[in-house]
């Protein structure tokens, strides 16, 4: 076949060999009957051509590998899912990535599918137990592929930060994930029906509590409904609040945590204001002041007030020092913040209910409403008196106790010297060696749900004798 021919069907079949056989018989003087120009132009022309066609195999190949990788990193996403694959759409992902750089990585997800698989619907706390568990294993045992162990090992930390991050700030995508209803509470529906938005809101809660994963916090709202959701809120009168407040906790009301199913949807809606919070735990206990005001009520319309600009308030230095004075050691940290948050919207919700105003920012805040909103706010702080000491025997002055709610000093004292009186009969250890440990109300609870105080020393350590706790408890008082 003559040169140009042989060059034609060569680049048509973008065939190399071809061309380089071509280019073998050029150099050899095949060709004898063509001059030496021309057959340093045939030579050069093949060149020419063997040029292009790799250029444009390269360009294909290059092509290949990059679409392979976005089919790979599509088939590792379907993996890490933890839902089964299907047959035919593998081994057309495996055609896909055939001879590129991802094969080998293909295979890997492709032989771990089914332990991937396995570990991603464990819940959280499962999940670090396996981790723990292959760590120990390999540190422990010989393998016949270490790499392999070791891949998996950072496929399954990977999966579990995010699966925990995901039970955190969204736990309805792992609801989903597990195949239950997940429902869309949006501002409209929150308005326009809130029992039905209610109804569906503790749906939401109950399933994520039944995930029974212990990382995942309830948020029933989805992130892409809540801005709305806040808003729609947000826009409710005082009554329409407390109102709402009443459904969500009627509605929760016989399910497991039911508490924290409503409690959770409020601190959704009120943005990180904890008092809506504060106002369901008033409403569900029936605080009332001493002047029979409803707590839920005066927080909730307080809460509002504080919202308007124009009010004039006394500087929050001099709120938060009176505050300070009077719970003293009984709050601390974030629950004090929350609880300063609550008593200030007492505050307001009482000059309004007087009618009382501020004049001028710089005006202490009155005697008389910071007593009704202290009390309101805390239930009562009872001072202890005594000479109490601290473990580095330095004084403790004004030790403060919090009480029961609305309970009365004369009233908490008198059960106090009961519950003294019970101890020193049943320990030997006389009342007076008693009342100079300091009270502290105890997180436990007696089995009847009664309130208990702590007897505690100088370093903090609860009185035991004998192997037992000794606390005071308030017979009947649960609230």
């Amino acid at each position: 076949m003559a040169i140009d021919g042989r060059i034609s069907s060569a680049v048509e079949n973008e065939d190399l060999e071809s061309l380089q056989g071509l280019l073998t018989d050029i150099d050899a003087n095949k060709y004898g009957y063509i001059d030496g120009p021309t057959n340093q132009q045939k030579r050069n022309q093949v060149l020419s051509r063997i040029d292009s066609i790799e250029t444009k195999q390269r360009a294909e190949a290059n092509k290949r590998n990059s679409e392979a990788g976005k089919f790979l990193n599509e088939y590792k996403a379907n993996v890490l899912t933890g839902r089964a694959q299907d047959s035919e759409y593998e081994s057309n992902i495996g055609s896909l990535v055939q001879g590129t750089e991802y094969e080998k990585e293909f295979q890997f997800y492709k032989a771990q599918s089914v332990n991937i698989q396995k570990f991603a619907n464990l819940p959280t706390s499962e999940m670090l137990k396996r981790i723990n568990q292959q760590k120990a294993n390999m540190k422990n045992t010989a393998s016949a592929d270490a790499v392999t162990e070791e891949k998996l090992l950072g496929v399954f930390e990977g999966l579990y930060k995010d699966k925990l991050e995901t039970a955190k700030n969204n736990p309805n995508q792992i609801v989903r994930e597990t195949g239950l209803q997940v429902h869309s509470l949006s501002g409209a529906e929150l308005k326009s029906n809130p029992s039905s938005w209610v109804s569906k809101a503790v749906q939401n809660g109950t399933s994520q509590l039944a995930l029974k994963d212990p990382n995942v916090k309830v948020r029933p709202i989805s992130a892409e409904d809540l801005p709305e959701a806040k808003k729609a809120f947000d826009s409710l009168s005082v009554q329409g609040k407390l109102d709402f407040i009443a459904q969500l906790q009627s509605q929760s009301k016989g399910h497991a945590n039911a508490a924290t199913i409503w409690g959770a949807t409020l601190g959704q809606l009120g943005g990180g204001d904890q008092n809506y919070i504060a106002a369901g735990l008033a409403r569900s206990n029936g605080f009332k002041s001493t002047d029979n005001r409803d707590l839920a009520t005066s927080i909730v319309n307080g809460t509002q007030l504080l919202k308007n600009k124009q009010l004039i308030m006394p500087k929050e230095a001099d709120l938060k020092a009176e505050f300070n004075a009077y719970v003293g050691n009984t709050v601390s940290g974030t629950t004090a913040n929350n609880l300063f948050n609550v008593f200030k919207a007492i505050y307001v919700d009482t000059m309004d209910a007087r009618g009382y105003q501020h004049a001028k920012s710089d005006d202490l805040p009155n005697k008389e409403i910071l007593k009704t909103a202290l009390s309101m706010a805390t239930g009562g702080v009872y001072s202890q008196r005594g000479s109490f000491k601290n473990y580095a025997d330095g004084k403790v002055q004004d030790w403060k106790v919090s009480k029961p709610y609305g309970m009365s000093d004369d009233s908490f004292e008198d059960r106090l010297d009961s519950g003294y009186s019970g101890i020193s009969k049943s320990t030997g250890i006389s009342e007076s060696d008693l009342k100079s440990l300091r009270l502290r109300q105890s997180t436990v609870r007696t089995k009847k749900g009664d309130i208990q105080y702590d007897l505690i020393n100088e370093r903090g350590n609860p009185l035991v004798v004998n192997g037992v706790q000794w606390r005071i408890y308030m017979n009947g008082v649960t609230k």
